[in-house]
């Protein structure tokens, strides 16, 4: 018997010399009776988030945006890098989402919010803070939004009369004889 396997005839595989013949053991990626036609690994779609591109006795993964490892099948943690700057990162499948801290917007929440534009200081100034806002109200004028009259009479401010609180001030009626 002669040795079948001395000619090398499995191009992509191991000969095994049998009696009159041989047989070959095709390396992962090939098949045929010598070994010698590409096997067509894309055709199983094993690319789980991405393309697959056959190439000689194998295959290759171009993974879609936020997916990684060999076959496109890992989806990293993509909070881990904390993405959402003034807010809460939560994880989904190929990527994520940022629910934003009160005072913050933008897809990452690095966006502050002018909540000056929308005129909450009915009696005073609006002053836009990082997240948020500061009133400086007007004399007369308290609460958060400048929308509280101050009652001025509390302070007895008319010595020789009687105090009349208004809408961001007061008025002294004066006793007779008193002025001012």
């Amino acid at each position: 018997d002669i040795n079948e396997c001395a000619s090398k005839p499995c191009q992509h595989g191991r000969c095994v010399n049998k009696d009159g013949g041989y047989k070959c053991t095709c390396s992962p990626g090939w098949t045929g009776q010598n070994c010698q036609q590409d096997l067509d690994e894309c055709s199983t779609n094993p690319c789980h988030h991405g393309s697959c591109v056959n190439k000689d006795g194998g295959y290759k993964c171009t993974c879609s945006p936020g997916w990684t490892g060999q076959n496109c099948q890992q989806d990293p943690d993509k909070c881990a890098m904390n993405p959402c700057q003034q807010g809460r990162c939560v994880n989904k499948d190929g990527g994520y989402n940022c629910t934003c801290s009160p005072g913050w917007t933008g897809q990452n929440c690095q966006q502050d919010i002018n909540e000056c534009a929308s005129n909450p200081c009915q009696h005073g100034r609006c002053v836009n803070t990082n997240g948020g806002y500061k009133c400086t109200c007007s004399p007369g004028w308290t609460g958060q939004n400048c929308q509280q009259d101050l009652n001025e009479c509390v302070m007895k401010p008319c010595r020789h009369g009687r105090c009349v609180n208004k809408d961001g001030g007061y008025n002294c009626i004066c006793l007779t004889g008193w002025t001012g």
